[in-house]
Formats: structure tokens, C-alpha cells, sequence
């Protein structure tokens, strides 16, 4: 890293943890809230259960994560894209396969542009999509999730509880945290 009043500039920064790696590079301006802001970073195949258990959450998830996170504009008006895919996803047992998402943050809204689960099954994939938007101002949200043919046949909820069957749905939710409305069909 190189350090002056005014910038600060990373090259090739890395972070390891239990042989996960995060590596960044960019530059902050450090003169004021309106110096440009630049960083890039991105994580190659690091496993799931391993960064969640950071958080001392031990759920029953396996699978890998890769993803790059692009920050520019400025300390006072930041503009962030997030896209992560995670793949050979598995949930108390179940093949899911692989989740793609794409994030952006700006303007205090947070706006989900796309997430597509795609798991592979003998009768063709079963698909869910969804999409949504948080204004962290006002406190309100929108989001939409559809699901078709999404097939169980390993699934095992807590309880020692196995489900299995065939399902699809239609998700969404319009409202305020302090006055939530979801529907689910």
C-alpha cells in the first residue's frame, strides 16, 4: 500500500483466512468526502461453510463462492456492484446447484438486478429468479421471487424432517420495515 495525505492506494492486497483469500487493489482519495474512491476486489472458490462460520453460524450449507465487488464515485457518494456466483451449492443435503446474483448500492438504495438459482435434475433444471430493491432511506422494499420445477429428493429440515416433491412459487413483497406485506403463491 502507498500512503499520502490525500490517497491512499492498494496493490494486490490480500487477506487470508483458513486457506480462504480476498485480494483488492484501487485507491481512496483522503482529502475530503468528494476525493474519488476506486477499489476492486474479488474472491476465487472460497468455501461457504468456512466464511459463514466467521459469523459463528454453522447451518448445514456446502458449496464454493467467487465473486468481484467494484467500488467507485466518492467517500460521500459511494457506487458499489457486487456479483457473486456460488456453485456445487448444497442445503441439509439437498443438490442445489449453482446461485448467480448481481448487487448494486447507490444513492442509499441497494438493488438486486438479478439472482437465478439453476438446479440441475433428471426431469431438466429447476429455476427460481428473483429481483429486488431496499431504499435504506425511506426504509422501504420491493422484490419479487418465482420458482418452477424445483424438485426435492434429499432435503433433510431440521427435526430430522425429509421433504420431497416437486414445487414451484411465486414470492413478492411491497413495503416498509415498519410495515411489511409479503405474498406467497
Amino acid at each position: 500500500a502507498n500512503y499520502s495525505p490525500d490517497r491512499l492506494e492498494l496493490k494486490d492486497a490480500s487477506l487470508q483466512w483458513r486457506n480462504q483469500e480476498v485480494t483488492a487493489s484501487g485507491s481512496i482519495g483522503l482529502g475530503s468526502t468528494s476525493a474519488p474512491l476506486h477499489l476492486e476486489a474479488l474472491l476465487e472458490r472460497v468455501s461457504i461453510p468456512e466464511i459463514v462460520s466467521l459469523y459463528g453460524i454453522h447451518p448445514e450449507i456446502r458449496g464454493t463462492a467467487s465473486g468481484k465487488l467494484n467500488v467507485s464515485g466518492s467517500l460521500s457518494s459511494p457506487v458499489g456492484n457486487l456479483a457473486i456466483t456460488m456453485d456445487q451449492l448444497q442445503a441439509y443435503g439437498e443438490p442445489l446447484g449453482q446461485l448467480t446474483s448481481e448487487v448494486t448500492w447507490q444513492n442509499k438504495k441497494v438493488v438486486l438486478n438479478h439472482l437465478r438459482l439453476e438446479k440441475p435434475q433428471p426431469t431438466g433444471n429447476g429455476i427460481a429468479e428473483g429481483q429486488g430493491i431496499l431504499d435504506l432511506a425511506s426504509r422501504e422494499y420491493e422484490l419479487q421471487l418465482d420458482a418452477k420445477n424445483l424438485q426435492a429428493s434429499t432435503l433433510q429440515v431440521p427435526g430430522d424432517v425429509c421433504l420431497v416433491g416437486r414445487f414451484g412459487f411465486k414470492a413478492t413483497g411491497k413495503g416498509t420495515f415498519d410495515n411489511p406485506s409479503f405474498q406467497l403463491k
